[in-house]
């Protein structure tokens, strides 16, 4: 095990795979390819919204639950996701809107991030994140996380 295996740090990117069963797909990248499981996420009912899970280090996919009726799209069920580091998620949000372009964001995750959503001309989904609360250490998110679920 390398010191990385499980460590939980900022993410500079990582794809975003949209499922039809989040079980499966993390037995097939865990258990036929190797990959680690390195955190999940509860929904409300108990079934698993998202799976954390870790090639290498900087080699991050989450895994979630999604619509599977890809209706002709460029690269539907996937996304990929870009820590902002040079500018803001606020600041990118205004350059944008200068610029004309329609997005979603930014809001705030159950997992204290900010994101903002757009797709790039081909259709690709961007998200751009960035840390909601830098105050909040990865044991309140969770306890956050829990008292939303109720």
């Amino acid at each position: 095990m390398t010191e990385f295996e499980n460590e939980i740090y900022p993410m500079p990117c990582f794809a975003t795979l949209s499922v039809t069963r989040v079980a499966s797909s993390v037995e097939f990248y865990c258990d036929k390819l190797g990959f680690k499981k390195i955190f999940f996420m509860e929904g409300p009912s108990g079934e698993t919204a998202l799976a954390h899970l870790r090639w290498a280090m900087y080699a991050d996919l989450l895994v979630v639950p999604g619509k599977q009726e890809a209706d002709g799209q460029k690269g539907f069920g996937i996304s990929l996701t870009f820590a902002c580091g040079r500018t803001s998620v606020d600041e990118l949000a205004k350059r944008l809107t200068k610029a004309g372009l329609e997005f979603s964001g930014p809001t705030i995750t159950p997992w204290n991030a900010k994101e903002l959503r757009i797709k790039d001309p081909d259709g690709f989904l961007l998200v751009f994140t960035e840390q909601a609360d830098a105050g909040k250490d990865f044991d309140e998110v969770i306890g956050d996380i829990k008292k939303a679920q109720g």
